[in-house]
């Protein structure tokens, strides 16, 4: 970019008597000199800027700090933090598009590319705490995925992925407390191709923590990343985002040798077991990185048969229905539960609600629903009643839930007659399936594994 320091110098030293200061450049050190009184405020090279000017120029941006990325491949970023001043502070780092998108998820319930700009900034804020680096002065970084940050880490750079450079002003007089001024700048880093690499996935048996697997691979792979869950709700996740969201987003990354071998720490586990909810199929998903940022993909099924909890007694006790009304008394045992709840609707309503994929507790609990906990625990029994029921078959949903987690929910169906049969359902006994959804899709799942030294 062409310099335009003449003009520029010879206008600041034309204005010194209004303005009180100057600026020089000299042959010895190409530098110019910002002064005040007998002081230097100021020192800049020559080189360092393009044109000096006593009004702010429109589009021009005054803050202390901003950042530039200067070169980016498949794992490898590089970007320069520039700083107004040799003595600006600040937290640097890169963030990646999956990080600060389940950040907004949770904070604001939109995805980071729809949020308004403010609180797109309070997102990447949010998460920069998490992979932030303290630096000084301007200065060029360079993070390459899986090498050492020199303070117990390791950067992640993954190829094919969004990622946000961003420097965050600092105090160093405050214990590093975060200023005002916040610069951020989007990069994608390049396409991943197919590894040479050789990955091997296999599941070996379920033990007594969940299902195990077998994990090796050549010496060419630096880590793998893992997702697991039901098959089912997998498919429909990945059916929906994608293999590369679901792994970005909700994907931990483990050398091989994490995942091979004993738990010692329970020494009937294999490091690499992952969980099983319920009886059913499941699905492990693993991407293989090496060091050119290519990767290699593989996915697992298995099945697992697990023990459903036994859950509360729901004991019907003497009930009653004529025209329009309906009275029911029931006892839950052991009394001393956890969440309890009653609810009446229509038999078609509530067909409706399961085949739409709800759980007989999820229906019995929402919106509609009567919360009988308190009586439950202090009573052990409730007696429900309803009047004015136009002429239609409704159906009651009883559910309760023990301090182990084990549900229970009884069905029972009926027309407001006097004339008609109940028509009583058996007790269902199922695990929640948002429940296991939300565990195995969340940051804090991971496998079982031994610790690292």
């Amino acid at each position: 970019m062409k310099k335009f320091f003449t003009q520029a110098i010879i206008a600041l030293a034309a204005a010194t008597t209004c303005f009180g200061a100057y600026a020089q450049t000299t042959g010895d050190n190409n530098k110019m000199y910002l002064i005040k009184d007998d002081r230097i405020v100021g020192k800049y090279d020559v080189d360092a800027v393009d044109y000096v000017s006593f009004k702010l120029p429109e589009g021009i941006i005054d803050e202390p700090i901003w950042v530039e990325a200067d070169e980016v491949g498949k794992n490898k970023i590089t970007y320069t933090v520039n700083t107004q001043s040799d003595r600006t502070a600040y937290a640097h780092g890169i963030i990646s598009y999956y990080d600060v998108n389940y950040v907004a998820l949770n904070s604001y319930g939109e995805y980071f590319e729809n949020l308004e700009e403010a609180d797109k900034i309070a997102a990447l804020k949010e998460y920069l705490p998490y992979v932030g680096y303290l630096g000084i002065n301007t200065d060029t970084y360079t993070m390459v995925d899986n090498a050492s940050d020199n303070v117990g880490g390791k950067f992640s750079v993954r190829s094919g992925t969004k990622y946000y450079i961003c420097a965050w002003e600092v105090d160093p007089n405050a214990d590093y407390a975060p200023l005002e001024s916040f610069s951020y700048t989007e990069v994608s880093t390049l396409a991943g191709e197919t590894s040479p690499a050789t990955l091997n996935v296999n599941f070996k048996r379920q033990n007594s923590e969940g299902l195990a697997y077998e994990f090796s691979g050549s010496d060419n792979i630096l880590y793998v990343v893992t997702v697991y869950g039901m098959k089912s709700v997998m498919d429909s996740y990945i059916d929906t985002f994608g293999l590369d969201f679901t792994i970005g987003t909700f994907g931990y990354s483990y050398t091989i040798d994490e995942l091979q071998g004993m738990n010692p720490e329970n020494p009937e586990v294999e490091n690499a077991t992952w969980p099983a909810f319920e009886s059913g199929e499941y699905i492990l998903y693993v991407r293989a990185y090496d060091a050119n940022g290519d990767y290699v993909d593989k996915s697992v099924v298995a099945s697992a048969e697990v023990e459903a909890p036994a859950g509360p007694e729901i004991i019907i006790g003497p009930r009653s229905k004529d025209n329009g009304s309906v009275s029911i008394n029931f006892e839950i045992s052991p009394s001393n539960v956890t969440e309890a709840y009653v609810r009446l609707l229509p038999e078609n309503d509530c067909d409706d609600r399961l085949n739409d994929g709800y759980e007989y507790y999820e229906i019995a609990s929402a919106n509609g629903s009567i919360d009988i906990v308190d009586s439950i625990n202090t009573l052990g029994e409730y007696t429900f009643t309803a009047n004015n029921l136009t002429e239609q078959w409704y159906a009651i949903l009883i559910y309760a839930k023990d301090k182990n987690g084990g549900k229970t929910v009884q069905r029972i169906n009926f027309f407001p007659d006097a004339i008609s049969e109940w028509s009583d359902y058996d007790p269902v006994y199922k695990a929640s399936r948002k429940a296991v959804m939300a565990h195995i899709l969340s940051k804090s799942h991971k496998p079982t594994i031994a610790k690292v030294k």
